[in-house]
């Protein structure tokens, strides 16, 4: 019975071991981040495909997106998930792109009404190779993006699969 419970024990020990160096390699390798936008917004002053700068930085483990000039860029090669929000002030219309290495990728709109906000939001998996970059830039419309600390309306967001 002793060296039962001692093969136990072995056991239960090298799982432990396992489970904690495999625990810290992942947190070690964890990637994933979310910004916002901070202050309001005027798309009718911004060029075609400028970036959106979500400059207020909620998380960043890994440090992979720029608070600088609203770029992620992939740290290793992989699939990421990214997800963006956007809230338009009444009788705006935007269309924001999502690009990989400067080049469409996806598109989201929001039309406000007459007297509505109007949400959108996206979400898509990409495969990058390391070193290569995701942004949000603004494609067409007129109005006024939503921003501010308290509620978080216009967001981008992304992580390693």
């Amino acid at each position: 019975m002793m060296k039962f419970l001692s093969l136990c024990a072995a056991i239960i020990s090298m799982v432990l071991m396992i489970y904690s160096s495999s625990a810290s390699t992942c947190e070690q390798n964890r990637i994933y981040f979310s910004a916002y936008l901070k202050s309001h917004t005027k798309t009718e002053r911004m060029a075609q495909y400028q970036p959106i700068v979500f400059t207020e930085v909620m998380t960043n483990e890994g440090g992979a997106y720029d608070a600088n000039t609203g770029e992620f860029t992939a740290p290793r090669t992989g699939a990421y998930a990214f997800f963006w929000e956007f809230l338009v002030f009444p009788k705006g219309t935007v269309v924001l792109e999502l690009q990989k290495q400067h080049k469409t990728y996806a598109h989201s709109y929001a039309h406000g009404s007459d007297s509505e906000f109007e949400f959108a939001s996206k979400s898509v998996i990409i495969n990058l190779l390391k070193g290569e970059t995701v942004r949000i830039v603004y494609f067409m419309g007129k109005g006024k993006l939503h921003g501010e600390a308290y509620n978080k309306y216009t967001t981008f967001s992304g992580f390693s699969l």
